[in-house]
């Protein structure tokens, strides 16, 4: 765990893997653009905040806040001469703050960007069912330092989606009704989903399978008030992102 941690990067050290074996012969990211992969029906997702768990954990929320200083640092860090462009396009005074500002541009570069281009290609050859949890009041369950000295608002934030699908001891007493509701159209879902590969059944909302040509590609919004369709393209602002290296 010490070496772990030693890792300037953590998420690098979770996000490894070894190929070149009979398990896993190629990089994953080859295999899915070539479409060599069991052809087997897909359920996957995102949270619509992704990046706010790390932004919150690492600054706001433990009293460290992430300024504009690191704001604007980060940026020429994470994208060099194209900083000044991405900058325009996600400004700071958009947002409560500029660890809120930061978490939007990686959520959108990294999170959804990825989480379409996975669907994508899934899609083009197998039922692939795409979903964005949308609960922007999601209960904080993830072990913190509580109470948090730094307010922040995680959002949607990662992760924030498994107490609506595994029980859990710290998030399910703070739910709210529409909540246990949500959790319980969820559940409902992936049940149907794991019996016969598609998440449709009697009484719950219609879910479309993700077709790639699709204008937009249908994505399941899961939240309290609301279940359905949204545009994740233009919510995570895709097209800036494909027009940026």
């Amino acid at each position: 765990m010490k070496r772990i941690l030693r890792v300037p990067h953590i998420m690098n050290a979770f996000q490894a893997f070894g190929c070149g074996n009979a398990t896993l012969p190629e990089p994953p990211p080859e295999a899915l653009d070539a479409g060599r992969f069991h052809r087997v029906p897909v359920l996957s997702g995102a949270t619509r905040d992704e990046h706010r768990t790390f932004v919150g954990m690492l600054h706001n929320a433990v009293g460290k806040p992430f300024t504009e200083a690191d704001h604007r640092g980060a940026l020429r860090t994470a994208f060099g001469p194209h900083a000044p462009r991405v900058l325009t396009e996600y400004p700071t005074a958009d947002f409560p703050s500029p660890g809120l500002a930061w978490a939007t541009v990686v959520t959108d570069r990294m999170w959804a960007r990825g989480t379409e281009a996975q669907h994508r290609l899934l899609g083009r050859h197998v039922p692939t069912y795409a979903y964005e949890f949308a609960d922007r009041d999601a209960p904080m369950f993830l072990p913190l330092p509580l109470p948090l000295p730094g307010r922040f608002d995680f959002g949607a934030y990662h992760a924030g989606d498994l107490p609506y699908l595994f029980e859990d001891d710290k998030a399910e007493p703070l739910f709210t009704p529409a909540q246990r509701r949500l959790a319980a159209t969820m559940t409902a879902y992936w049940a149907a989903f794991a019996e016969a590969g598609d998440p449709n059944a009697p009484g719950l909302p219609e879910w479309r399978p993700y077709r790639p040509s699709g204008r937009p590609a249908y994505t399941q919004s899961l939240a309290p008030d609301r279940i359905g369709p949204v545009d994740h393209h233009r919510e995570h602002r895709l097209d800036f992102w494909s027009r940026l290296p």
